[in-house]
């Protein structure tokens, strides 16, 4: 049995997957396999062997469709799936060298381990910050065990590892932006605590033509946080408790974005993240939203 699933939905990615797939490579742990879904029509195959890029546990299929979603192409690898973990790795980022002999023991250990995202690498080569997250990781060195609770407040910046015993859900394909977020949530409401390391091992690239960056995003993110609440509202997956937690969440997330519509209307901030930066400073370090 393999070790590993890492799953990586690409649309649009020729020009980054061959970056994606030779930091996979160059981890530590060998025993993995590397799923690779083109939701584009592109060969990634003869992409990658153009590159000199061959190796037998790259493997690839199709979705069948141009831009289904990164959940329809999860999903799709999902069902592939032949490792005990299962991580994702986004086709336009990449891995630091030792993210799968990080997460892999922890993930064993609790049932699933996070990375926080804290930083983009953008088109330039510089770095910069998505959000204050000095309360979160006050040691970049250090990894600490947080809870539902404390995931709410994280903003969905986070990649991650889980056991396939936990996977007994879909990402939703009826949600286009935070899906993975949503798919989170149902995995934390299974294994209850879990580890979260510094954002230093998996290496986040803003790209300009991804979903998020489109001017369009703005409002469907509105969109997809009232889809949300509605989808949350009949869920059975968490306890009241832990229901009407993350519902404040998404109500709250829902009321941030509104401002963020309003100020980057009247050219006050350059981006969301620079929007937060600005108007919550200490939204890291709220225990509840």
């Amino acid at each position: 049995m393999t070790l590993i699933s890492i799953v990586t939905p690409a649309y649009k990615a020729k020009t980054t997957i061959t970056r994606a797939v030779r930091s996979v490579l160059a981890q530590g742990i060998s025993d993995w396999e590397m799923i690779i879904v083109s939701d584009d029509g592109q060969d990634y195959a003869a992409i990658l062997k153009q590159a000199g890029i061959m190796d037998e546990r790259l493997h690839f299929t199709t979705t069948g469709q141009v831009g289904s979603g990164p959940s329809r192409g999860r999903n799709v690898a999902l069902d592939m799936a032949a490792g005990e973990y299962i991580t994702t790795l986004d086709a336009d980022d990449e891995y630091a060298t030792n993210y799968l002999e990080t997460l892999q023991p922890a993930a064993a250990q609790y049932g699933m381990a996070m990375v926080y995202l804290s930083h983009k690498v953008k088109p330039d080569g510089t770095s910069q910050g998505m959000g204050n997250n000095k309360n979160i990781m006050k040691d970049e060195r250090d990894m600490m065990i947080i809870n539902l609770n404390d995931y709410m407040t994280i903003n969905g910046c986070n990649k991650n590892m889980f056991s396939k015993t936990l996977l007994n859900h879909r990402y939703p394909e009826d949600i286009k932006y935070s899906e993975d977020f949503y798919f989170d949530l149902q995995l934390l409401a299974q294994v209850k605590a879990v580890p979260l390391f510094p954002h230093h091992y998996y290496v986040y690239h803003f790209n300009e033509n991804s979903l998020t960056a489109s001017t369009q995003s703005d409002q469907e993110f509105i969109d997809t946080y009232k889809n949300c609440i509605k989808k949350l509202e009949s869920a059975d997956f968490l306890s009241n408790e832990h229901k009407c937690l993350v519902l404040a969440g998404y109500h709250f997330r829902l009321h941030q974005n509104y401002l963020y519509l309003h100020a980057k209307q009247n050219g006050d901030c350059s981006d969301f993240f620079d929007f937060m930066d600005k108007n919550f400073p200490l939204f890291k370090s709220l225990k509840y939203l």
